[in-house]
Order: C-alpha cells, then sequence, then structure tokens
C-alpha cells in the first residue's frame, strides 16, 4: 500500500553517478538548465522565453516540448515514457512502434519539466568496486542532450561524477502520532523527501491538500484516490510508474483516480523535500547536524483541518546511522534518507560550480 520509489540503485545505481550540467547552448535565450534529485536524478530544464524548445531523442525524435504556455509530451514517442518512469523496471505502459506517428499532449501549464533521461545513468561498468573504494570524486564519462530552439540546434552538456558519501538527510515529523481520534500519523524510512504514512480509521474522508490549496489525494471508505489536476501529485505518480497525461489545474474540480483500496496510505512529499541549492561542509565536518527545511502538510479530516510538520537535517553519515528515534503510536523507522551513493550524499570542490552536493 506504499507510493514509493525503487531502491537508490535504480537505472543502473543512477543515485551513485551525480550528472553536473557544465553547458547549456545557445546561452542567454532564457534557458536554465539543473540537474534535481527526485528518488533519482533528472534534468530539470525551464525557459523564460517565447521560442519553442524541443528535446531530442539519440534518433533526433523531439519527445518533450516546453513552450511559453506550458509543456508538451509526445505519447507516440517511447522516451517520453521511458523519461517520466521512476520506479525500477518499469516498462512503458503503452506498447509502441518504432516510427509511430506524433501524438502530443499538454502535460504541464508552467515552462519546467524534469525528466530521468537515460543519457544520465551511468552503465554498470563505470561504477567498477576500484571507483567504489575511492575516497575521492571520480569523473566516469561526459554526456549531452540534444535539444531544438525553435529550428536552432542547442545542447545540454555535463558529466557525471562519483561521488564517495559523506552524510545523509534525516527527516523528523514533530507533530502527535495521533493528531485526532481515529487517524494515526506515521514516517516511513525514504529518500529525498519524507514519507508520511496515514491510517484512517475516522469514519470520514481524509484528504492530503495540496501546495495551492487543491486536494491532492483523499481517503474513505477503503479508497486511496488521487486528483490528477493536482502539480503535487504528478511527481508522486511518477514514483509509481504513472505517466502524466493531462496538464495540472489546481484551481479546476478535482479528477479523482482510484490509486489503491485500505485505510492505509504512504507517500514521499516532494514540496518537503529539502532544498537542491548547496549544501555548506562546516557543519558536517565538525560532526554536527545542520536544519535545512522546515516543513508541512495539511490534512482535513471531514471539516477539520489539521497540519503535519516537521524538519529535514543534513546529519554526517558516522551519526546519521545510528538507532531511529522512536515516536509514540507508529511501530516503524522514523528516520529518512536522501540516497545518493547508496543513502548518502557527498560535497566536494567543483572548479566551475563552488561546493557541489
Amino acid at each position: 500500500m506504499l507510493a514509493l520509489a525503487a531502491p537508490a540503485g535504480a537505472h543502473g545505481n543512477g543515485p551513485r553517478a551525480r550528472p553536473i550540467v557544465t553547458r547549456l547552448n545557445p546561452g542567454g535565450a532564457g534557458l536554465t538548465a539543473t540537474a534535481v534529485f527526485l528518488e533519482n536524478w533528472r534534468i530539470r530544464l525551464a525557459s523564460a522565453g517565447r521560442e519553442t524548445v524541443s528535446v531530442l531523442d539519440d534518433r533526433g525524435r523531439p519527445f518533450l516540448r516546453i513552450t511559453p504556455g506550458g509543456v508538451e509530451a509526445d505519447f507516440g514517442a517511447r522516451e517520453w515514457f521511458e523519461a517520466n518512469v521512476i520506479t525500477s523496471g518499469q516498462v512503458v505502459n503503452r506498447l509502441l512502434e518504432e516510427g509511430a506517428p506524433a501524438d502530443w499532449h499538454k502535460v504541464s501549464s508552467r515552462p519546467v519539466w524534469s525528466w530521468l533521461d537515460r543519457r544520465i545513468r551511468p552503465s554498470p561498468d563505470l561504477l567498477t568496486p576500484a571507483v567504489l573504494a575511492q575516497n575521492k570524486p571520480v569523473a566516469l564519462r561526459d554526456f549531452e542532450i540534444p535539444l531544438r530552439v525553435d529550428q536552432r540546434p542547442g545542447r545540454i552538456d555535463g558529466r557525471l561524477v562519483f561521488e564517495p558519501p559523506v552524510g545523509q538527510y534525516r527527516h523528523t515529523v514533530l507533530s502527535p502520532a495521533r493528531p485526532v481520534p481515529g487517524l494515526v500519523v506515521g514516517e516511513l524510512a525514504g529518500t529525498v523527501a519524507p514519507t508520511i504514512t496515514l491510517e484512517n480509521q475516522t469514519g470520514k474522508p481524509v484528504t492530503i491538500v495540496g501546495s495551492a490549496g487543491e486536494p491532492m489525494a483523499r481517503m474513505h471508505d477503503d479508497m486511496i484516490e488521487a486528483n490528477a489536476l493536482s502539480p503535487d501529485w504528478v511527481p508522486i505518480g511518477q514514483t509509481m510508474g504513472r505517466s502524466p497525461e493531462v496538464a495540472p489545474d489546481p484551481s479546476a474540480p478535482p479528477r479523482w483516480e482510484l490509486v489503491f483500496q485500505g485505510s492505509r496510505w504512504s507517500w514521499p512529499d516532494y514540496r518537503s523535500r529539502p532544498p537542491d541549492n548547496d549544501v555548506p561542509p562546516t557543519s558536517l565536518n565538525k560532526g554536527g547536524t545542520l536544519t535545512v527545511k522546515r516543513w508541512e502538510i495539511p490534512i482535513d479530516v471531514g471539516s477539520e483541518r489539521i497540519v503535519v510538520r516537521g524538519f529535514s537535517e543534513v546529519v554526517p553519515i558516522r551519526t546519521g546511522t545510528t538507532a531511529p528515534r522512536q515516536r509514540s503510536g507508529w511501530p516503524v523507522a522514523t528516520v529518512a534518507v536522501m540516497a545518493v551513493g547508496g543513502g548518502a550524499f557527498s560535497l566536494f570542490r567543483d572548479r566551475r560550480s563552488g561546493w557541489r552536493r
């Protein structure tokens, strides 16, 4: 009954090799490209210009188009499905023949998208025992992702780097384990985002509220349903092997889809994930911890609003592996880890980019 991603080693031990974007061509076109971590490393491309930016597969076929009005995806391209499945071993949910006709659908109203590009996944032969045993960053290989900006060629250049583990993230829920009678709030071990568990025995509908105030998911009558139009649902659905089929619109009436049957559900809440900006190494070097984010998740129990609150810390790896803190009311571990290199992240000096995580 869990909406959890695959282990950190999915896609050829992808999280062990961090992609670093080194160059974006054309520059100065209102484009930004970065690497972000949502259960696995992804490329995030945003456009602030008026041009149409297409992301191409290895055969030159566009499978993503970013326009001023949002993002479109080619549902006739196999790469679209491969690039949006986070769960390990998931097969695309449609049988697509080579050269199938284009089938474009709008999947976002904002001109920004992140995807699992196969070109940033390291092959197993790169992560040899000798590389993994080194206590220093090791450059593995370069990568490039072809673009088309209107009719001009473009490209995202970067490199994959193995990073030895230094520290990890720990997420902690501060709210009561039983905020109202019949509702139990707990935590499960996760990766980049806090993974919250709810058990609903209240006899009332329980609705998890999205960041725009829209209903994101609801639990009622032993069913868990998701609002396909909630922007916060999209990355959660991707961890379950579900490619988005419509553009989210939090102001529209909910479009409910059955996710599971039962009264208990867990989900990684990505709006509460730690920031992608660099973490200063001073705290880790001294053996201390550093709080990097405080977060809250609103939940409606019938007509009553409650808020689940918590915080995320950076923990040195030598202390982050200690026994998890226990919370009454839920017999599960309370430590959640951001996995980069098997459950940890690293810090090193990059000559182009400064301190990198």
